[in-house]
Order: C-alpha cells, then structure tokens, then sequence
C-alpha cells in the first residue's frame, strides 16, 4: 500500500487503493491504512472525493520523507 501511496502522491481515498490494490478488500485495506498512519507515513488531508458509491471520502497523502 505504501507503495501506491508513492505512485500517487496527491493522495488516494480507500475506495481509490482498494480500486488499484491486488488482492486486499476492505477490513483488510483499512487496518493496513492505519498501521501506515500510527508510523507517520501517510496522513489525512483536507480534502476528500466521492466513492464509487457516492458517499464522500478523505484523501490520504504519504508524508514527504518517505517519498
């Protein structure tokens, strides 16, 4: 996961990694997410965009030092 968030370093929403990760779905991506957040490598950001279902969702960033 990391390493997509290094593809895409205007960020990703959950719904955007589980489009392009393969393999991991949902309880899985999200745990995933926070172990990566509690290491200080990605972070929320203040924007967010809609899901596939329409709903709205944050947009995750990587910090800079680990680009």
């Amino acid at each position: 996961m990391l390493e997509l968030h290094r593809q895409h370093p205007d960020g990703l929403t959950d719904d955007e990694m589980a489009e392009l990760a393969e393999g991991e779905h949902g309880p899985s991506l999200g745990r995933r997410r926070k172990d990566l957040v509690d290491e200080g490598l990605i972070v929320p950001t203040l924007l967010t965009r809609p899901t596939r279902r329409g709903a709205q969702a944050v947009v995750w960033r990587i910090v800079d030092g680990a680009l």
